[in-house]
């Protein structure tokens, strides 16, 4: 027959069986069985913080790299807004610059016919 630890002893009933643990054995198997389960639950534990690490960095990287991704993006289209006005200023720059020369033109244009009429007499 198989030898027994001091644990199974203290788990099984006496009254059948052939061998007789002595008090002193079935008080050591009592002691040892809360400690397995301390045991047990300290791995239970263990394992409970290293999920919730792993879980911690998971959505810790996963916030920073949709965050990253949304400041990219924002900064982006503030660069294209910002840019979008700059060539909106220069066209407008541009159309108040032509009209001032197509202004000067046309004056230009209109002296030199007033001088031609004069010069013939018709005015």
């Amino acid at each position: 027959m198989a030898k027994r630890t001091c644990k199974e002893a203290s788990r099984t009933d006496f009254t059948i069986s052939g061998e007789t643990p002595t008090m002193s054995d079935i008080t050591l198997g009592v002691q040892q069985r809360p400690a397995d389960a301390a045991e047990k639950t300290a791995e239970a534990y263990a394992k409970l913080l290293s999920e919730r690490d792993m879980y911690r960095h998971f959505y810790r990287d996963m916030y920073r790299h949709f965050y990253n991704e949304v400041t990219d993006s924002l900064a982006s289209a503030t660069r294209q807004l910002t840019a979008t006005k700059g060539h909106l200023t220069r066209m407008k720059k541009k159309l108040a610059q032509a009209e001032t020369m197509e202004a000067a033109a046309f004056k230009k244009t209109a002296q030199t016919i007033m001088a031609a009429l004069r010069e013939t007499g018709a005015i």
